[in-house]
């Protein structure tokens, strides 16, 4: 993603590459759910795909949840794009198209206006890998409007003895590193909020790779 010029803090929230603008957090970093059944399962396993596969900037921030649900009632909700703006609030409707160039799914997320603007402003990412019941992964093409380099979203589903760990790994590079991991690690807690909300659960890990 080419150099863009940073936004405001305000301004940047809007496009944490389709996560909520609302910060309503909700978890401490250090609180954990009973993860029973989970340990052996991690960002590693080999039905994953490599990261590096995709962007050569690291991890910076995750969010871990386990849900008293199975994993086919939980990736109906996550693993259906359009389904996005039931769990993170600062998203008014997600679009799914396919480029005809490629052929791959193009994810455009319209986000609801903010600060008396009369027309949120949109993010469109590219599907870069997609398996049914188990996760995807989307980097986002380049955009004057968002303050992200080199991002990837991967997102994974496991079956644990009490229901599913569902995982969100964001990786990306920014001007302002302290800012961008505060933005998303709100954000991503704020989604974790509303899924524990809707199935049941708790946190497992809310991880930041330095300081915000």
């Amino acid at each position: 993603m080419k150099m863009i010029a940073m936004p405001t803090r305000r301004q940047s929230i809007h496009g944490l590459a389709c996560l909520a603008v609302a910060l309503a957090g909700g978890f401490n970093r250090t609180s954990r759910a009973d993860g029973a059944g989970f340990a052996a399962l991690t960002t590693s396993d080999p039905r994953l795909p490599d990261p590096k596969k995709f962007t050569q900037a690291p991890l910076r921030n995750r969010i871990r949840v386990l849900l008293n649900a199975p994993v086919g009632e939980v990736w109906a909700l996550v693993g259906d794009h359009k389904r996005l703006p039931e769990y993170t609030a600062g998203i008014e409707r997600v679009e799914v198209v396919a480029d005809p160039g490629t052929g791959s799914d193009i994810r455009i997320c319209h986000f609801k206006p903010r600060d008396g603007s009369a027309v949120g402003l949109s993010l469109r990412e590219v599907v870069r890998w997609y398996e049914p019941g188990l996760g995807y992964a989307t980097t986002s093409e380049p955009s004057e409007d968002f303050a992200l380099k080199n991002d990837l979203s991967l997102v994974s589903v496991f079956a644990s003895n009490n229901g599913t760990v569902i995982t969100w790994d964001q990786h990306f590079d920014a001007d302002d590193l302290p800012m961008m991991r505060a933005e998303f690690d709100g954000a991503l807690a704020d989604m974790a909020k509303q899924l524990v909300a809707r199935f049941g659960g708790g946190l497992i890990e809310r991880y930041v790779d330095g300081p915000m």
